[in-house]
């Protein structure tokens, strides 16, 4: 654009230098001759004038001056053009002797020529004209120039107002298509096979987090597939080369910054003309969308699960409590059995609690929202757990500040969260330290900041378990994903936190070195009062 821009501004400027040459090489043509001929003209005829005085003088020497009429006689005669003038004898002390006087209007000109005699200057003849006629004939001539000029621009002026109209049309339809390019993050490219150079549009570089002025060719643009992708892409060139095959794949690239990303690359082999062309499109976004629609879908199922689930639980856990409640109802009060029934009482009524925070997960909406201290929805999760972590010998500190402020969602949601990572945590330990030990510990404790929005609270729960691998942590969250043995873990509990977490507008992260530690962040939003 930049090219065809600076090739019209050229055409422009080319065609005003020549339109102003048309406008002034008439005038000046003429101007030029027109003034030298006169000039010209005008020294022939004083010339010629001087030497009829010096045939007076050489007749009369001495007094040659007093031969008034003789000398009019002859400055009177007008050869050539006919021109109005007026021509003088003069002697050496500028007095005029004869004169043959027409009226001028100025401006004037004047030519002269020395008078001799014998060698010595003895006067001079001078020839005045009026410059009037010239400038009014040179003049027409400037108009006459003027008006070829402007006629050859205007008609210059059409195809160069054409090629502006098209540039601007082309620049519009450039703009437009950067824009959509932009919003599709579609960009296309173009290499040369034999060079391996290429041509990229301007997304192609922003997909790659590079500027346009950093040229990419076929071997920079491979490097920047990630090591998984990259055999793919190699290969996929190498079959669009020797068999002159297409391709359309979904890969991940890490850009110049660092930050990876899921692109389509589509590549065509045009071998007559040596090229391979194509576009490049970034889906990362679409890639997220699909996993969310997945685990949406994913969470979808397990509630459909759950309330078949539910519903085949509660009805043989009812019939349990009800008949403890009968055997309990028929012995006496002091009866030791009581005491083992009451018990069976206690954990059938916690299988149907467990049932029902089933199906609440998979009836969100219908949940009540109140507020709350942050230790609240910890308590109940390491009451549960104490008598785990007792047994295998797992060292809990808790730190949490009395001053926190409340947060606010579904209480006993967030508990199943807390009891998630929990669950985790010591299913970690375990893993590392099979044994009780003192480097086997867990970690919970909580700060809060504050803004003008309020602000907000973050509990970190820590332990000093087996830790997550590096290339895990991307997949933690993802449903049904687990890095715990077959049989031991569902892959839900994160992805099921995550979900819970998000709904209730806070967030969670997960930070982990292998064999040191895992610490999880959850911060929740809290509202200005």
């Amino acid at each position: 654009m930049k090219n065809r821009s600076s090739t019209i501004n050229i055409i422009k400027r080319l065609s005003l230098a020549f339109s102003l040459a048309i406008a002034c090489i008439p005038p000046l043509t003429y101007g030029m001759f027109s003034y030298q001929y006169l000039q010209g003209s005008l020294v022939t005829e004083a010339e010629i004038n001087s030497r009829l005085v010096t045939e007076i003088i050489n007749s009369n020497p001495d007094l040659w001056e007093y031969e008034t009429l003789r000398l009019e006689g002859i400055l009177s005669r007008r050869p050539g053009s006919g021109e109005k003038e007026i021509r003088q004898v003069v002697d050496l002390q500028g007095k005029i002797i004869a004169e043959s006087k027409d009226t001028l209007s100025p401006p004037l000109i004047m030519r002269s020529h020395l008078i001799m005699d014998s060698g010595v200057e003895v006067g001079r003849i001078e020839i005045i004209r009026s410059l009037k006629q010239f400038l009014l004939n040179l003049g027409i001539f400037c108009a006459v120039g003027l008006a070829l000029g402007l006629g050859i621009m205007a008609l210059i002026s059409l195809p160069i107002r054409s090629l502006q109209q098209a540039e601007k049309e082309l620049l519009q339809s450039y703009k437009l298509q950067e824009e959509t390019s932009r919003l599709g993050r579609v960009g296309g490219w173009e290499i040369n096979i034999e060079t391996g150079e290429g041509h990229m549009t301007n997304e192609v570089y922003r997909i790659h987090e590079l500027s346009p002025d950093d040229k990419m060719n076929l071997a920079d643009g491979i490097n920047f597939y990630s090591e998984s992708s990259r055999p793919v892409i190699e290969k996929a060139i190498q079959r669009a080369i020797e068999e002159n095959e297409s391709y359309d794949l979904e890969l991940e690239i890490i850009t110049a910054k660092g930050n990876s990303r899921n692109v389509r690359a589509i590549g065509i082999p045009d071998l007559e003309n040596q090229r391979l062309y194509g576009f490049f499109q970034d889906i990362t976004e679409k890639k997220k969308f699909q996993e969310t629609q997945l685990r949406s879908s994913q969470l979808a199922a397990l509630g459909e699960v759950a309330a078949g689930v539910a519903h085949e639980i509660n009805n043989p856990i009812n019939g349990i409590i009800n008949y403890a409640q009968l055997l309990i109802n028929r012995n006496d009060e002091n009866d030791r059995s009581n005491q083992i029934l009451e018990r069976i009482m206690k954990e059938g009524n916690r299988i149907a609690n467990i049932v029902h925070n089933l199906l609440n997960f998979a009836r969100k909406d219908r949940d009540e929202v109140t507020s709350f201290n942050l230790m609240d929805i910890i308590v109940e999760p390491l009451n549960l757990n104490a008598q785990f972590f007792k047994k295998d010998g797992i060292h809990t500190e808790v730190e949490i500040p009395e001053d926190l402020p409340e947060i606010s969602g579904n209480k006993m949601k967030l508990e199943q969260v807390v009891l998630n990572l929990l669950s985790n945590a010591r299913n970690a330990l375990n893993n590392k330290f099979p044994e009780p030990s003192n480097e086997k510990f867990l970690v919970i404790d909580a700060k809060s900041t504050s803004n003008q929005n309020g602000g907000s609270v973050q509990l970190r729960i820590k332990d000093s378990g087996c830790g997550i691998p590096k290339e895990d942590l991307d997949k933690i969250f993802n449903p049904f994903f687990t890095t715990k043995e077959a049989g031991v873990g569902t892959g839900l509990g994160l992805s099921v936190s995550h979900d819970i977490l998000e709904n209730h507008g806070a967030t969670i992260s997960i930070d982990s070195q292998v064999n040191k530690f895992t610490q999880a962040i959850i911060t929740f939003p809290v509202k200005a009062k």
